[in-house]
């Protein structure tokens, strides 16, 4: 019974199909009218593409995305690492670091090794709370490290820092400055001023005293330097009430002869005789120099914002 149904339903599928004759000559000619059409469609389209000077390479390019269309890049940000050679493994309470500078020599540049010759220093203050690094100002209350290449203090009491000849200087700061591990190595210097125990607390920062391979991220460079002052260079960098402060200062090989460079967020001080305001408001100024060069070395600065990631850190 099953099969007589399925024979049933044959029989009805059969009669709704077309006749067979002429079925294959039926196909072939909508084959051949649709192959026309789209001769005609591709040459309709070629036409009008050479008619408006349009690219017919183009023409197979059709089904894919438009490109984005992006603007240049930025230029690069200035930035060259300055090591710092040392660092202190303790503090007193509650001071963090607030400013930070790099001396060398302004032919190489600062290098990521301990070049002879190329470092010349390094200059970092660490603050107690609400006391702020102002340039030009007088020294801030806090701890102070300084890297140099000769000794500073020419006078003090004799002593010993871990094991290491250095003089001890008193007074309203506090300094202890030594050469560490060898004679090769730059000189040290710690001092303390305005914070309590003073002396104690500068003998056991210096005694805590260790080789770092930190370094300063320098995002300022004047690339038209007059080599009348153009034997060191000075980095320097720290956060300010509105934004950021960094300089560079340009010095003489006899150290008589300077040129310092600013670049700062807020406004400038009045009376600066250099000055450019650049679109994105930093103002970079010279205060006064007599080198004639002085407009052009300010006009050719290149600075870029300034790493702050370290500020407030031990």
């Amino acid at each position: 019974m099953v099969d007589d149904k399925i024979f049933e339903a044959y029989e009805r599928l059969a009669a709704m199909a077309p006749a067979p004759d002429g079925l294959e000559e039926r196909i072939a000619a909508r084959a051949r009218a649709h192959r026309q059409r789209r001769l005609l469609l591709a040459s309709g389209v070629a036409t009008a593409a050479v008619a408006v000077g349009v690219p017919l390479a183009l023409r197979d390019r059709r089904s894919e995305p438009a490109p984005l269309q992006t603007t240049p890049p930025p230029a690069q940000p200035v930035q060259v690492l300055a090591p710092l050679m040392f660092t202190p493994s303790w503090f007193p309470a509650g001071v963090t670091e607030q400013y930070r500078s790099a001396t060398f020599a302004t032919a190489t540049g600062p290098l990521m090794t301990m070049t002879p010759g190329a470092l010349q220093g390094s200059e970092r203050y660490w603050l107690p709370p609400g006391v702020r690094y102002v340039p030009g100002e007088p020294e801030p209350v806090g701890v102070r490290i300084a890297v140099s290449p000769r000794p500073r203090l020419d006078s003090g009491d004799r002593i010993t820092v871990a094991g290491y000849p250095a003089r001890l200087r008193r007074g309203e700061t506090v300094a202890v400055e030594w050469r560490p591990w060898h004679a090769s190595f730059p000189y040290v210097m710690v001092s303390v001023r305005g914070l309590p125990d003073a002396e104690a607390v500068t003998l056991r920062i210096a005694r805590s005293v260790m080789y770092t391979s930190a370094m300063m991220t320098v995002t300022m460079r004047s690339p038209a330097v007059p080599a009348s002052i153009g034997e060191l260079t000075t980095a320097a960098v720290c956060p300010a009430a509105s934004g950021w402060y960094q300089s560079l200062t340009h010095v003489s090989k006899d150290g008589r002869t300077s040129l310092e460079i600013v670049g700062q967020t807020a406004a400038p001080p009045d009376g600066v005789r250099f000055l450019v305001t650049r679109p994105d408001g930093v103002n970079l100024y010279i205060r006064d120099s007599a080198q004639p060069e002085a407009r052009r070395m300010l006009e050719s600065v290149e600075l870029s914002e300034p790493d702050l990631t370290w500020v407030g850190d031990r």
